[in-house]
């Protein structure tokens, strides 16, 4: 299964320099993220949309020469009202030069539901929940232009007719020329009875690293499960002076053994069991992020792309059938070298991507 994601409990810590834009040297996107999509309409995204769903997209903006950029943009799903909606798959398009697209599902009722209006766009943090509040859970996330969510069978998303989502979409134009940002959806959709347990993303942020100029460095945590799950994929995720990304069991009669390994920032980073993967309530992951700051400043966790990142994110689904899991996501804001750290449950947890 392929997926990707990709969202505060406690003050960042504060690099000494200035990195209100990328620098330094060091590996660069990828060509890979500005290859565009070929609409033959000349639009600036296109989708198919699929004989068993619908699409939706954002309004979009354009991005300036230069600029790093996140927005959140409030769309309502088609259908009646309240009327349930089963998603068995999602596929995703982004114009160029896009960094990461998450598209959080707005529980009705909630703060961010009495926040947010279809058509609203906003400067945001990666998971939305600056300023929109509480109440949002990511359903889809990518780092590349175009990526499919396709779950296992008798997994999916319950949505319901007319529910707001909130497109987040975080933009560097390397380029010298304004750019559009602009992302479509496609979901495909099932009988109710094909949804016997519900996906769950969780995410652990390692938020406490410093990395100083001209050096290496590792940096150890690991975050426990508040109930069984079975675990479906991984992806680590850390900007372009990540280098190996190692995650292991935690915990149990299992603890230290080696579940996967990335050696880069861009591919092999993503991780599906071959079979049923159970994390016991009390057990969990350890994960490590070993950097290489090519950099005269220091790096540490941030948004922009001349920032980092230490974050391992996942796909869960409860053990039972017709039960919903509980979040997972965990904080770690204090990462000592040479320490493996353990993290806490955060309900509204540093931004991701």
């Amino acid at each position: 299964m392929r997926w990707a994601t990709l969202i505060m409990v406690a003050a960042l810590p504060a690099c000494s320099s200035d990195q209100s834009s990328p620098g330094g040297t060091g590996p660069q996107p990828s060509a890979t993220s500005t290859t565009p999509l070929g609409c033959a309409n000349g639009a600036p995204v296109c989708i198919d949309t699929p004989a068993d769903g619908f699409v939706v997209e954002s309004v979009g903006t354009t991005i300036a020469p230069g600029e790093d950029a996140q927005y959140c943009e409030v769309v309502a799903l088609p259908g009646t009202p309240g009327q349930p909606i089963f998603v068995s798959g999602i596929d995703g398009r982004m114009t160029p030069f896009s960094h990461h697209l998450n598209i959080m599902a707005v529980e009705p009722g909630s703060p961010a539901d009495a926040a947010s209006t279809p058509g609203q766009r906003v400067r945001c943090g990666g998971n939305g929940r600056v300023p929109f509040g509480t109440g949002l859970r990511q359903i889809f996330g990518a780092v590349s232009p175009e990526h499919s969510l396709v779950l296992p069978d008798g997994v999916g998303h319950r949505l319901d007719g007319g529910q707001k989502v909130i497109f987040n979409y975080h933009y560097f134009n390397s380029s010298t020329q304004p750019v559009p940002a602009k992302a479509a959806l496609a979901f495909h959709l099932t009988d109710a009875s094909n949804v016997r347990r519900e996906l769950r993303r969780f995410g652990m942020y390692n938020t406490g690293f410093v990395i100083p100029p001209k050096t290496q460095g590792a940096f150890t945590a690991e975050c426990m499960m508040a109930e069984d799950v079975q675990l479906l994929s991984l992806l680590r995720h850390t900007h372009r002076w990540g280098t190996d990304f190692t995650v292991w069991r935690a915990g149990g009669t299992s603890d230290g053994q080696e579940v996967f390994v990335s050696h880069d920032w861009e591919e092999g980073i993503t991780y599906a069991p071959s079979a049923p993967f159970i994390v016991k309530q009390g057990e969990g992951l350890r994960f490590e992020c070993k950097f290489d700051n090519t950099t005269d400043h220091e790096l540490c966790f941030g948004e922009l792309v001349s920032d980092e990142m230490c974050i391992l994110y996942g796909n869960i689904v409860s053990t039972r059938e017709h039960v919903p899991v509980l979040p997972e996501d965990c904080a770690i804001p204090s990462s000592p070298q040479g320490q493996v750290t353990r993290g806490f449950p955060c309900a509204q947890c540093p931004d991701g991507d």
